[in-house]
């Protein structure tokens, strides 16, 4: 099966675990589709970006500066201040998209704010408005950095090695009372993952 959205290849995360026939191919997939989808579950936020334009609406907090989903680029920006019209059309020349170095960092990251330049232009983003700035574009991210690239082998490598014990791991006290443990994301991914976190 082909594997939609992962954050590892399967050839990676074989090779991780010095497989080298094909035997297991379609378990390794499942099992790393799904850790791409707890990383997203645990960081609030995706790591691969839309294939083509979404619209998305934002309602500004703030007259010079909107903070958006994680942007890869756009293709417009409008605003409207209640008609739901968006007669609004910004020019490239009225916004500054930040962090402005942002696509050219040793591991590409997203725009996440939409600032206004100051003095280029007499528009501002509706403050308080629903819905009253619509942005249509490319979200997500731009690459899969290498941490959570690792994050997603290494939760790969745990769930397949708990294929062989789908209830859990087991330990036994001194006084003879069984406990049962059946952890959820590795500590050590939960580790990788803190510097994405989103602030919901």
């Amino acid at each position: 099966m082909s594997i939609t959205n992962g954050y590892c290849l399967l050839t990676d995360l074989k090779a991780a675990l010095s497989i080298t026939d094909a035997n297991d191919d379609t378990s390794l997939s499942v099992i790393i589709e799904s850790a791409s989808r707890s990383i997203d579950n645990e960081t609030g936020r995706r790591f691969w970006k839309s294939g083509s334009d979404e619209t998305r609406f934002y309602t500004a907090k703030d007259a010079m500066k909107l903070q958006i989903d994680d942007l890869v680029s756009v293709t417009s920006i409008a605003t409207d201040y209640g008609s739901r019209g968006y007669g609004y059309a910004w020019t490239s020349s009225m916004y500054d998209l930040w962090p402005f170095n942002a696509a050219y960092m040793a591991d590409p990251e997203p725009y996440r704010e939409i600032r206004v330049v100051p003095f280029q232009t007499t528009y501002t983003f509706p403050v308080g408005v629903a819905k009253g700035v619509k942005i249509i574009g490319l979200f997500g991210w731009p690459g899969v950095p290498r941490l959570v690239n690792q994050a997603c082998i290494q939760q790969s490598l745990r769930w397949f090695t708990r294929l062989s014990t789908p209830l859990g791991s087991s330990s036994m006290s001194a006084l003879g009372k069984q406990t049962m443990s059946i952890p959820e994301l590795d500590p050590d991914v939960r580790e990788m993952l803190s510097t994405f976190m989103r602030h919901r």
